[in-house]
Order: structure tokens, then C-alpha cells, then sequence
């Protein structure tokens, strides 16, 4: 009997953790899909070069509050890390992409929050 609880514990476990790594698309106000949220993070694509998305992230971070602990970047990629209210980790990582666009990271926690990363994308894109 014991060993049956187990199995169904590690296999309830299991489940879980395959299961939440499950991607769910973040849409605008017209439907366009506009980002992705998987594993924790939230990944877009924005049609703006990676200096203007990394201003636009520290102006963002700046009106919501959240105090800048690290900021690295080059021509080629750049890293935020805040930590909110909450005294969670507030991580934007960026990347240049040809053409003129920046690939945007965001992951909140250690395992992440959807709403939080939503936020803070879109006041990121109204500040491009």
C-alpha cells in the first residue's frame, strides 16, 4: 500500500511540473498575438532596436516602482534585474535580432507570474 502511495504521489508530481510548463499566448486589445508565456517566462518579439527596448525597460521599471539592482548591456544584449514589493526577483533579458528587433525576456520569481510579466511588457511597449 505504501508503495502505491508513492507512485501516485511522484506521478501526481510529475504531471504537475510537465503540465505547468504548458505555453499560453498573450494577446493585444485587436487579438494579435503579441508574446508568450511559458516556463515561467514571457517571451516577445518588438520591431524596435535594443537601445530604444532597454530605455523603454528602465523607464518602465522606474514608473512602476521597482528599484534597478543590476543593468548590463552591450550592442547585442542587455539584463535588468529589479525585485518588487514582494522581494521577488524581476528579471528583463534582451536580446538584438536582425532587422532592427529586440527578442524580450521577462521571468518574475523563481517560477514565474503571468500577470506580473504582462504588466510589465505592456508598459515596456507604451514606452516605445
Amino acid at each position: 500500500m505504501q508503495t502505491r502511495r508513492m507512485a501516485c504521489l511522484c506521478l501526481a508530481l510529475t504531471a504537475g511540473l510537465v503540465l505547468s510548463g504548458c505555453a499560453s499566448s498573450i494577446n493585444d486589445a485587436q487579438g494579435r498575438r503579441e508574446a508568450i508565456y511559458e516556463w515561467g517566462t514571457l517571451k516577445a518579439t518588438l520591431a524596435a532596436p535594443i537601445d530604444q527596448v532597454y530605455e523603454a525597460a528602465q523607464e518602465a521599471l522606474e514608473e512602476l516602482e521597482l528599484k534597478v539592482l543590476g543593468a548590463e548591456r552591450d550592442g547585442i544584449a542587455a539584463e535588468l534585474v529589479s525585485r518588487d514589493a514582494q522581494d521577488e526577483q524581476v528579471s528583463i533579458r534582451l536580446e538584438a535580432m536582425p532587422g532592427g528587433r529586440t527578442q524580450l525576456h521577462i521571468s518574475v520569481a523563481m517560477f514565474g507570474d503571468k500577470n506580473k510579466s504582462v504588466v510589465l511588457l505592456r508598459r515596456i511597449k507604451d514606452k516605445l
